[in-house]
């Protein structure tokens, strides 16, 4: 018997893999609306929806634009990154 599921979950060393981003970066990127929402297959079992993630990924290779928050960053006259504060 060959069951279909409607979404294709893929956990997060996958999601390491297809992305190339750490998982501190994935989890940032998520809390300000950037990343596909995780969803919990238990308490302690997350994933992601494959299609999201593929979405995701073209859509940054298609816009190749430098994300706002490096081009935010400046630096002082000793190349030491300044605080925005």
């Amino acid at each position: 018997m060959n069951i279909k599921l409607p979404i294709k979950p893929i956990r997060m060393p996958a999601v390491l893999k297809l992305t190339g981003l750490s998982r501190s970066t994935i989890r940032t990127l998520e809390k300000k609306g950037d990343f596909p929402k995780r969803m919990y297959l238990s308490v302690r079992c997350v994933a992601w929806e494959a299609e999201e993630v593929d979405e995701w990924l073209k859509k940054r290779s298609q816009s190749r634009k430098t994300p706002k928050y490096y081009t935010e960053r400046k630096r002082n006259e000793a190349g030491q990154f300044v605080s925005n504060a």
